[in-house]
């Protein structure tokens, strides 16, 4: 499991009603990627949006903190999301 802290934006991030409504939005927003990103949860408290999950790529952990990486509000991302393919192990396992 990696997880990483990506710095993203100097304004401070609370848990306001429109950084929430904003993540929401864009989660919703990526179509092709919907039913994956509605098992996502998260949290913004000081500038730090936690994301919470589970995904089947890699590919689709990153699209996540592409997709949400310029919200105003939110200065870095801590994605904690893991990655878990069909047989239930990540990527790096064997």
């Amino acid at each position: 499991m990696s997880r990483s802290l990506v710095p993203i934006r100097r304004e401070p991030c609370t848990a306001r009603p429109d950084v929430e409504a904003a993540v929401r939005d864009r989660l919703h927003q990526n179509r092709p990627y919907k039913v994956y990103f509605d098992q996502i949860s998260f949290e913004c408290a000081d500038g730090v949006l936690k994301l919470h999950g589970n995904l089947p790529t890699f590919y689709l952990k990153q699209l996540l903190q592409t997709t949400l990486r310029d919200i105003d509000g939110v200065k870095k991302i801590d994605n904690r999301v893991d990655v878990i393919n069909a047989s239930g192990l990540s990527g790096g396992c064997k």
